[in-house]
């Protein structure tokens, strides 16, 4: 289900670059996808009919989150200005200036720092207890995990790098937002996970395990 506030995890914030879309004719096209939700959408009473959906009855004053997909077909001039959704994911995800780059087709360049810190960190035991829940149960489970995880990146000014299922890739000192400093971003990727760690273990009873390193690193897109 859709975050009640609109929000989406992070991993479902990437959006997708020269997609291959088969159409209605037969024929493909190529195009870029960015996932995105609606919200505050209330339905009306359940006697005044079938509802939006057609097959769905709402209840009285009932909410519903629908997700919606916004497809850029490529060539398009500045296809980051034809859909807010699209220009947020992008923002959200990559930066204003890479996002724009990867919304045009193309791959950013690559970057070098000589001095950075990175963090990876992934949830214990994801499996088991992936194994143990209804994948409805796992859908929420993980957008309560992202939706906590999320607000920290930005609060930290860190750099999420990757987000693949429980695991996030984060990095400090890119100068990628205001406030991210190479003077102090080994204290602020620490405070970062200290947070995570206790935010999901009290609110989530979820544990994670976290590496931390510093130094020379390149980033690159493949």
């Amino acid at each position: 289900a859709a975050h009640s506030k609109g929000a989406l995890p992070g991993s479902l914030m990437h959006p997708l670059r020269n997609v291959d879309l088969l159409q209605a004719d037969g024929r493909f096209i190529k195009c870029h996808v960015s996932i995105g939700t609606l919200e505050g959408i209330h339905q009306a009473p359940a006697t005044r009919g079938r509802g939006i959906l057609g097959w769905w009855k709402p209840k009285p004053k009932e909410s519903l989150g629908l997700y919606i997909a916004v497809v850029v077909p490529v060539g398009i001039e500045d296809p980051v200005e034809s859909s807010d959704s699209w220009k947020s994911s992008l923002k959200f995800v990559y930066g204003e200036s890479i996002g724009r780059t990867i919304a045009g087709g193309e791959v950013p360049k690559q970057e070098q720092y000589d001095t950075a810190t990175v963090l990876f960190l992934d949830i214990v035991d994801f499996t088991k207890n992936c194994m143990r829940r209804r994948s409805d149960e796992v859908a929420g489970w993980m957008a309560a995990i992202h939706g906590t995880i999320e607000p920290l990146i930005a609060k930290y000014h860190v750099r999420k790098i990757e987000t693949r299922g429980d695991c996030y890739l984060v990095v400090a000192g890119t100068n990628a937002s205001a406030g991210d400093h190479y003077s102090d971003q080994a204290r602020r990727m620490v405070q970062f996970a200290s947070e995570v760690s206790k935010q999901l273990r009290t609110q989530h009873n979820t544990m994670i395990r976290v590496g931390i390193s510093s130094g020379g690193i390149t980033i690159d897109y493949i």
